[in-house]
C-alpha cells in the first residue's frame, strides 16, 4: 500500500467514511508499524482501550432508530396552546368589562338632567348641531376632493 493510499485511508477514517474492512486494514498496518509514528501510537492506544460491551452498538442503533420514529413533541407547544387560550379568555373578559362600563356611562348621561333651563338646552342643542354641520361639511369637501382626484386619474 502506498503512502498516498494510507494518507487517504487515514483521512477517511477521521471523517468516518471508512468501512469496517478498511478500519481492519488500518489496525493491521498499525500492528505492523507501517503507519507514521504518531498514527502508530494512536492505533496502539485504541488497541489498548477496553473493548465495548457486547450488544452496545446494537442497542445504541436501536435507540437512535426508535427516537427517529417517534414524533417529536416540543414542551413549548403545549404551553403555547395554554397561553393562547388564556390570551383569548383575557381578551373576552376585557371586552366585556369595557362594554359594560361604556353602557353604564351612556345610561348615566341619558338619565341625568344637564340643562337648568329651556334656554340653556336650546343653546346646547344649537352648539351640537353646528358642530355636526361642520363635520358633515368637511366630509362632503373630502368626498369632492376624492372625486376630483379620481376624475383626473381617468
Amino acid at each position: 500500500m502506498t503512502t498516498q493510499q494510507i494518507d487517504k485511508l487515514l483521512e477517511d477514517y477521521l471523517t468516518g467514511d471508512t468501512t469496517s474492512q478498511q478500519e481492519q486494514t488500518l489496525h493491521q498496518l498499525a500492528e505492523r508499524r507501517q503507519l507514521p509514528d504518531s498514527w502508530n501510537d494512536y492505533f496502539a492506544a485504541l488497541a489498548d482501550a477496553a473493548p465495548l460491551p457486547e450488544g452496545l452498538l446494537e442497542s445504541i442503533e436501536s435507540e437512535i432508530d426508535r427516537k427517529a420514529q417517534t414524533p417529536r413533541r416540543h414542551w413549548w407547544r403545549k404551553r403555547l396552546a395554554y397561553a393562547a387560550a388564556a390570551a383569548v379568555v383575557a381578551a373576552i373578559v376585557t371586552a366585556g368589562i369595557l362594554n359594560y362600563n361604556r353602557q353604564r356611562r351612556v345610561e348615566q348621561l341619558l338619565t341625568q338632567d344637564t340643562c337648568q333651563s329651556p334656554e340653556e338646552a336650546y343653546l346646547f342643542t344649537a352648539l351640537v348641531l353646528t358642530d355636526m354641520s361642520q363635520h358633515i361639511n368637511q366630509a362632503v369637501d373630502d368626498v369632492n376632493q376624492i372625486h376630483l382626484l379620481t376624475d383626473n386619474i381617468k
